[in-house]
């Protein structure tokens, strides 16, 4: 089993953290972090490539294997919304063109996840930690969603060109047979179908 070197990425335009972890099996050891600050005294375009080289350097640096962005919540105004944005559209793209795999997690679900890893390691609880993005049936999931938009006659957007796709019934089987391999520090498994399917392949 190798060691799989993980970048990290809040995206921000005043301060975007970052972070770098290391990862081999259910074991995680931290790496380095820090934030890439921007001058906020600069015109957009300028900051958002300062944003841009940072990460670049930071790529370089630690020659990560994959890369992970939080996803953003905004609260604020429809401006800030907007530069928010910018900037997480720099950090999605910035790994993705230096050809890492780029991942996309909601803080919710990381802050969920380290506090059972935390109370397992700490009370001996044996944990079973299951990532699934999604699972598809017959009611719903993006298989329902495209045939859904093909029966309106809708467009179809092929932005995300391919998607894993695993039915629910299978991924209620591997949840039931997870629990046979609970431990601590927490087992932990991710799910995903067989194949990548092709949006476009799909549709038509």
């Amino acid at each position: 089993m190798d060691k799989v070197r993980i970048i990290g990425i809040d995206p921000g335009l005043r301060r975007c953290g970052w972070g770098v972890i290391e990862s081999f099996g259910n074991r995680l050891s931290f790496v380095a972090s820090g934030t890439i600050t921007p001058r906020v005294d600069q015109e957009l375009a300028v900051r958002l490539t300062a944003l841009y080289r940072g990460l670049v350097d930071l790529i370089n640096q630690f020659q990560p294997d994959e890369a992970a962005v939080e996803e953003t919540f905004v609260s604020a105004g429809a401006r800030s919304a907007l530069q928010l944005g910018q900037a997480r559209g720099v950090a999605l793209m910035t790994p993705a063109s230096l050809g890492l795999p780029v991942g996309e997690y909601a803080a919710s679900c990381v802050g969920r996840e380290r506090m059972y890893e935390y109370f397992s390691q700490s009370a001996g609880t044996k944990v079973s930690i299951l990532r699934l993005n999604y699972a598809c049936e017959l009611r719903y999931g993006v298989l329902v969603d495209l045939a859904r938009q093909i029966h309106a006659g809708e467009p179809i957007d092929l932005t995300m060109g391919a998607v894993n796709v695993i039915w629910q019934g299978d991924a209620n089987a591997m949840t039931l047979q997870s629990l046979a391999h609970a431990s601590s520090p927490p087992f932990v498994v991710n799910i995903a179908g067989p194949e990548m399917l092709s949006v476009r392949r799909v549709c038509q």
